[in-house]
């Protein structure tokens, strides 16, 4: 799919293809003959694949899909296992709820981090006489 991408983003946003797009009708547009036959349209798509950042994304998507899934899946089989075969004998709307648990901390986060800010800011401000710029960097006591 990143192949997919990057071909999608050369062929339509490079330098090359505005410049190709700018030519006349009489002007040549490529003085190499055009691929003919069935594997035409993916002369393109394996261009790209050969491009040097191709590797290096696919192995990070690669890392980051195998880590997420073996935590996933590690957690709810440890979750879920009874407590004489080592697991923590967990229910499956128990296991549920800790997959919710990291939302419910992001909102209480956000709203507690909402009202301690702009304490904290009134508070600098007091101590400061009124003086305050949002460029100063609130340190909290």
């Amino acid at each position: 799919m990143d192949a997919v991408v990057v071909n999608f983003i050369e062929r339509n946003y490079s330098r090359h293809a505005v410049q190709e797009k700018q030519t006349t009708p009489e002007t040549p547009r490529s003085n190499q003959p055009a691929a003919s036959g069935l594997l035409n349209p993916l002369v393109p798509t394996t261009e790209t694949l050969f491009k040097p950042i191709i590797l290096p994304t696919m192995l990070y998507h690669a890392m980051s899909f195998m880590w997420s899934v073996g935590t996933n899946i590690t957690t709810n089989i440890l979750s879920d296992m009874p407590r004489e075969l080592g697991g923590y004998g967990f229910g499956s709307k128990a296991v549920g709820f800790l997959d919710v648990t990291p939302i419910a901390a992001v909102i209480i986060g956000e709203m507690f981090c909402y009202l301690l800010k702009d304490s904290m800011a009134n508070r600098y401000i007091r101590t400061h006489h009124g003086h305050f710029s949002p460029e100063m960097v609130v340190i909290s006591r």
